[in-house]
């Protein structure tokens, strides 16, 4: 993947699957508290800990639902990066046949002039 993007492009996935990571573990922990206060059964912070699990459960749906979108996007720039080298690939190759026709036909052009001479 390295040689068909720049290197910012790499650099800023490098950044991306940190931030993936940070936030896997921030989830984590958000999982243990609130785990942790269930247990404890506080009914006065009853009420708090389940605003705080649906909100953390709509953050978490975002957070899966950017990832998606990100990897799409990732996919289809993967994609159109090698689509882009195959046209590459195939007009290096078109000029490569034509060069060599271009010379089998001055070829063939010498030496019909030279047999005439």
């Amino acid at each position: 993947m390295s040689c068909l993007f720049p290197d910012w492009f790499s650099s800023a996935l490098d950044r991306y699957n940190v931030q993936l990571d940070v936030l896997r573990q921030l989830e984590q922990r958000v999982k243990d508290l609130i785990v942790a206060q269930r247990k404890q059964g506080n009914m006065a912070n009853s009420q708090a800990l389940t605003k705080l699990e649906r909100d953390f459960e709509r953050v978490q749906g975002l957070a899966h639902s950017a990832k998606a979108k990100v990897s799409r996007q990732q996919k289809q720039i993967q994609q159109r990066g090698v689509t882009a080298a195959l046209e590459e690939n195939a007009a290096a190759n078109a000029l490569q046949i034509e060069q060599e026709r271009f010379q089998l036909q001055l070829q063939q052009d010498v030496s019909k002039n030279s047999t005439v001479l």
